[in-house]
């Protein structure tokens, strides 16, 4: 029995130490990948400008929550053109992992009905969405918004 739970002890503090290893590891490349990036939130150019949101207007977007800005519905676009841009803004605006923002995500839509934010796997695909919904709003590097005609920061979030 004492082998047992030695093993047992063992193999959990091997998941942890690798748990941690894999959380450092995926910091640093972020870090050293984005050290002068900075995160922004974005709009089409040809929307009227919201002004600032705070995080917890975000985080309600986000969630599929409305937002209303001069009376009109902000529609939040994901953008998962980058990874590591989009896990860090889980991580720094939502504060959940993916696995827990997509389980929130389903609970919100069979409780509340509504529909989930679209998905954008490539930075072309979101700026014509962003042409395309007049108050749609999303995130991305600032350094790819600088490429952008069409794209305009409403205000940094990193």
């Amino acid at each position: 029995m004492g082998a047992t739970v030695e093993r047992n002890f063992s193999m959990r503090a091997f998941q942890v130490l690798l748990a941690v290893l894999v959380l450092a590891v995926s910091v640093t490349a972020l870090s050293a990948s984005g050290r002068d990036e900075h995160v922004v939130l974005v709009m089409s150019s040809r929307a009227a400008q919201p002004g600032q949101f705070a995080a917890s207007e975000l985080r309600r977007l986000f969630l599929g929550m409305p937002v209303f800005r001069d009376g009109d519905k902000v529609v939040p676009l994901l953008n998962a053109s980058n990874k590591e841009v989009y896990q860090a803004f889980l991580q720094k605006v939502m504060f959940m992992s993916e696995a827990n923002y997509q389980r929130q995500l389903v609970l919100r839509v069979f409780r509340r009905g509504g529909n989930r934010p679209a998905i954008y796997h490539k930075t072309e695909h979101l700026v014509q969405a962003m042409e395309a919904i007049p108050n749609g709003v999303s995130f991305m590097l600032q350094s790819e918004v600088e490429h952008l005609n069409d794209v305009e920061v409403v205000q940094p979030l990193w």
